[in-house]
């Protein structure tokens, strides 16, 4: 963990943040049963809103003159060791910063039929 250099950013330290979301889709698992370790491809997206602080800023300067910085899309490959029945992170590699991603192939509800009642079938008494 020493050499995690996102530990020692200090990029938003300036920034008071009022939300996040964080978002890790899992885009590969590689394991065997009998393994004891595993690699996993994720890509990590977070989103920020936020503002710098008031103390930051130079007199006629604005909070508009500073944007919060956007967080980067980035693509990891996770290496995890299995240690008596319990899976840890041994290893994480940044593999590509801001990948391109394919969207989910959510259904749109505006596409589907409308639906209808089934008609009840007459037999040949009936009228």
């Amino acid at each position: 963990m020493e050499q995690d250099e996102a530990l020692s950013d200090n990029t938003y330290n300036r920034y008071t943040i009022t939300s996040s979301n964080y978002d890790l889709s899992i885009e590969r698992i590689s394991v065997l049963p009998w393994s004891m370790s595993a690699t996993v491809a994720v890509v990590e997206k977070v989103t920020l809103k936020g503002s710098i602080n008031a103390d930051q800023l130079a007199e006629g300067e604005s909070a508009a003159d500073y944007p919060l910085p956007e967080w980067p899309t980035a693509r990891y490959k996770v290496r995890f060791l299995n240690n008596d029945g319990r899976w840890y992170i041994a290893e994480m590699e940044l593999v590509e910063l801001n990948p391109k991603t394919k969207a989910l192939g959510t259904p749109d509800p505006n596409m589907s039929p409308i639906p209808m009642a089934t008609p009840t079938p007459k037999t040949e008494d009936e009228p």
